[in-house]
């Protein structure tokens, strides 16, 4: 079956009548961090938390898309307080100094949730040499846990989620050629095929 994209995908997979089945919780005082919140999957999830009450802190590329979607959520009457942190999760730079930023806006994570993700059909390095499916996926969010973690197991009851996509059934992860130098023309050609599939 050839996988729909955009809005069509989201509400195919994820219509909104599933979100009532999740059950209501009062998150009023409690604090979530999110990246990959403008989009997809992501989108849904700041949209329910929001409803929950919940204090959220955004990540995101572009600010004026981020403050696009906090826009929405305030107009929806949400009474949650929003807050936006400028990062792109391929940067490493950019990911110290968000979890940074993050450490001094907030003195508890009740929730930080890894949502950002991407899904390149070819080879595209980061500013700091890594391949960069390899490091938004990967080494970005596990960079921002590992900064945020002494502040998240200092606040009772919190959770760390991560988020994935089908991208396994897309590439093989090769552990002795992580960054694509020796297979990059080859992975590329095999993920075009199954992105057109």
């Amino acid at each position: 079956m050839k996988r729909p994209f955009g809005k069509l995908w989201l509400d195919t997979f994820f219509p909104r009548k599933t979100m009532n089945k999740l059950p209501n919780q009062d998150l009023v005082g409690k604090t979530v961090i999110v990246t990959g919140g403008t989009d997809g999957m992501g989108r849904v999830a700041v949209e329910r938390f929001a409803e929950m009450g919940a204090d959220i802190c955004l990540f995101g590329r572009s600010l004026k898309k981020t403050q696009g979607v906090v826009d929405e959520l305030r107009m929806m009457g949400h009474t949650g307080q929003f807050s936006i942190v400028e990062c792109d999760i391929g940067d490493l730079d950019q990911v110290r100094r968000a979890a940074d930023e993050v450490l001094v806006q907030y003195r508890k994570i009740d929730i930080l949730i890894n949502c950002a993700g991407i899904n390149l059909p070819e080879r595209i390095l980061s500013s700091h040499g890594h391949e960069m499916n390899f490091v938004i996926n990967y080494l970005g969010p596990f960079l921002l846990t590992e900064l945020l973690l002494e502040r998240i197991r200092t606040t009772s009851e919190a959770r760390i989620v991560h988020l994935t996509s089908a991208t396994q059934k897309v590439a093989k992860l090769r552990f002795d050629d992580l960054h694509f130098e020796r297979n990059a023309g080859q992975c590329s050609r095999h993920m075009l095929r199954q992105s057109c599939a």
